[in-house]
């Protein structure tokens, strides 16, 4: 008979270098976890981009191309006569006034000129200069009324001011509660109601066009062009002021 003392094998000893060596494979494979995790979010957050931003503009784009209109102008859908008169400017110098609303700071006035300004040198170049936008004096009367105003139902109207002579005036909207719309969007407002004043008082039938209900570019189309020189009389092939 022989006593049981509980010692079967010899086990040798683990010393604290096999302990840090299991330490530092746990600390590797978590690490390994973690730059995979990254990477992953890295990739969601790029597909994420892609489709907020750039799909938009790629159907966008497609749409365009798919839905490109046949007729070079749009001059019949714009052009207004009254009693045989074209409804449009008969004079080279429009003097404008640009009114802010009450109470808006003298400094943060360029912010909305500047836009309006480039809207009308688009205009001008699409005319060869034909037309001038020059400032009204303040003892004189004006061609152009432009205001800015909080309360409107659109971002941006233009009408006829009563009288005899053809003075549109065109009223952007500044919503109080918000910050000031950004210089492209204003200038896409202002380039489209501009339009409106010079006599095309109708709308395109193509997305591509600056003169679309919808307004969306700040740059004048060919067919923009195209229409605004058939309506002064020139020859529409001119292709200097705007682009596709």
């Amino acid at each position: 008979f022989q006593a049981e003392d509980g010692i079967r094998d010899l086990v040798r000893s683990r010393g604290l270098g096999d302990v840090y060596k299991r330490q530092e494979y746990a600390f590797e494979h978590r690490g390994l976890w973690i730059r995979r995790g990254l990477r992953f979010i890295a990739l969601l957050a790029l597909i994420a981009f892609a489709i907020a931003f750039i799909a938009p503009e790629v159907y966008r784009s497609v749409r365009l191309l798919v839905n490109r209109p046949a007729s070079p102008d749009y001059l019949a859908l714009v052009k207004v006569e009254l009693d045989g008169w074209v409804m449009r400017y008969h004079r080279d110098e429009i003097r404008y006034s640009i009114v802010a609303p009450p109470n808006f700071p003298d400094s943060m006035l360029a912010k909305l000129e500047t836009p309006v300004h480039n809207a009308m040198t688009s205009w001008e170049n699409a005319l060869d200069n034909k037309i001038r936008f020059v400032p009204a004096s303040p003892s004189g009367g004006d061609d152009l009324l432009i205001r800015f105003v909080h309360k409107l139902n659109s971002a941006g109207v233009t009408s006829i001011r009563p009288g005899i002579r053809y003075r549109p005036e065109i009223a952007i909207r500044l919503d109080v509660e918000s910050p000031l719309p950004s210089a492209l969007t204003m200038e896409i407002i202002a380039l489209h109601e501009i339009g409106h004043a010079l006599g095309m008082w109708g709308h395109s039938d193509y997305e591509g066009d600056a003169m679309y209900p919808r307004a969306s570019r700040a740059k004048l189309s060919d067919r923009d062009i195209r229409t605004i020189r058939l309506l002064y009389g020139l020859d529409p092939n001119f292709r200097g002021g705007g682009s596709e």
